[in-house]
């Protein structure tokens, strides 16, 4: 599970590295947070224009009757996207990329077991994890809801010997374009596709605390 991700860019660093074309006006000229479930933070989607939103990080289901529903959604498994009904409707008809320079992560196991750690890249450079999001509406007030999710898969080695059993499956540069792009694919069809076109980056780790508690749920 990525239950945490932090940004510390400009926002033309970023829109340069991302080939952005424009951002809505809630994007800021620095983009410096880290965010948990339920907090905002930049996505990058492409209907007529490449662009950078805010939305709200965790996924509100588009039939869902309430803003935040009981279970977690800040994260989707790959391996179960089509056959879920809060996952396969984004999967084939809402795909965003999740740019960032470290996610966080609880151990419970391995070299730094009883802490949690942040994940980044040599540099502190950005990493750029598959999404999907979601707008819901609010059937009281109208209000709409931007929201997404990070998509998870098997970790590499250097995760797994870290202490975690997950991992954001990241996208090189040459898929963005058609993972992006509205494109007439079934949710098996976009599963197929990440399986086989995700990359693993050079990673590396800090401990930033002790978990409170360190017992294996």
């Amino acid at each position: 599970m990525c239950y945490s991700v932090m940004i510390k860019q400009s926002v033309n660093a970023y829109g340069a590295r991302m080939q952005i074309s424009s951002r809505t006006q809630a994007v800021e000229e620095q983009l410096e947070m880290q965010v948990y479930p339920h907090g905002g933070f930049p996505v990058v989607t492409q209907k007529a224009e490449r662009k950078i939103e805010m939305m709200r990080y965790s996924l509100v289901p588009r039939w869902s009757k309430v803003e935040k529903p009981k279970f977690a959604t800040y994260n989707a498994r790959i391996e179960s996207m089509p056959e879920k009904p809060t996952w396969a409707k984004p999967l084939t008809e809402n795909r965003c990329l999740v740019a960032f320079n470290g996610f966080f992560e609880s151990c419970y196991e391995g070299t730094h077991e009883g802490q949690v750690v942040r994940f980044f890249a040599p540099e502190e450079k950005l990493l750029v994890a598959a999404g999907v999001y979601e707008t819901w509406v609010n059937k009281e007030s109208g209000e709409l809801i931007d929201s997404f999710a990070i998509i998870t898969t098997e970790p590499n080695e250097f995760i797994k010997q870290t202490g975690h059993d997950r991992s954001p499956l990241f996208l090189p540069d040459s898929t963005w374009e058609s993972w992006l792009e509205p494109r007439e694919r079934t949710a098996t069809d976009w599963q197929q596709y990440l399986q086989e076109s995700h990359t693993t980056p050079e990673l590396q780790v800090e401990a930033v605390r002790p978990l409170k508690a360190c017992k294996k749920k």
